[in-house]
């Protein structure tokens, strides 16, 4: 009988290379129901979070008003994304695009879920609570 081979198990976790892109929070707005989360942007420059916004918001205005729609919860913030969604952004950008729209819990924000301005902020229990 032959000895089984000796399996080395890594004990520290992988490293992958994170990189660093702009976060922006979106909540819906529904007559009568108020709001709730409704996902997040994730974007390589300011700049192309106010285009993305701009592309979002065209033709609202006060006197033009849906009874439902998304609109922006707190300010931009930065985040870290892996290396594939990071390809999906240049790829998305080299198109002609500004971001692109994810559903879900937003990534935590650099500094922590502490330093964030507004949006949503995740709850120990998986909820989300408003930031205002």
């Amino acid at each position: 009988m032959s000895k089984p081979k000796k399996v080395t198990i890594p004990t520290k976790p992988v490293k992958t290379k994170a990189y660093e892109v702009f976060c922006h929070q979106w909540e819906e707005s529904e007559k009568g129901c108020g709001t709730r989360p409704d996902g997040y942007s994730l974007h390589l420059t300011q700049e192309d979070i106010r285009r993305y916004v701009q592309k979002i918001c065209a033709g609202r205005s006060v006197d033009n008003v849906p009874d439902e729609y998304t609109r922006v919860a707190g300010e931009p913030y930065r985040c870290n994304v892996d290396a594939t969604v990071y390809r999906q952004l240049q790829s998305n950008k080299k198109k002609g695009g500004n971001g692109i729209g994810f559903g879900g819990r937003a990534p935590e924000p650099l500094g922590g879920w502490g330093t964030l301005q507004g949006g949503w902020r995740p709850l120990s229990d998986g909820g989300q609570a408003q930031l205002y």
